[in-house]
């Protein structure tokens, strides 16, 4: 069975116009420039590539907290281990308001 040209562009779209894709990155430098995170003249040079820095920054400490998360909640679970026993460690750990056992994604 021949398939039809509408058949076709469906199961095998184009790739994307790079005007898109200009347009995107435009868009993209424009929020970057009106958040104060690039500068456009020279008083505001100094000040965006201050708050680069603190971008990088704040990403560096969120991922230590979550280390730290991390590492406490591998802590209550040993805790309500040994407190609890296998079959009553959930148990434990809910008594004292812990939330270690979460699922994560």
């Amino acid at each position: 069975m021949e398939s039809t040209a509408w058949e076709h562009q469906v199961t095998n779209p184009q790739p994307s116009d790079p005007t898109d894709d200009e347009l995107s990155r435009l868009r993209a430098k424009l929020d970057r420039i009106m958040e104060g995170f690039e500068g456009t003249c020279m008083t505001c040079k100094p000040v965006g590539s201050r708050n680069q820095q603190l971008e990088g920054m704040l990403k560096v400490m969120q991922e230590q907290v979550e280390h730290y998360v991390q590492e406490r909640d591998e802590a209550r679970r040993e805790v309500s281990k040994l407190m609890g026993g296998s079959a009553e460690q959930h148990w434990y750990a809910n008594r004292r308001g812990w939330d270690c056992f979460k699922e994560t994604p």
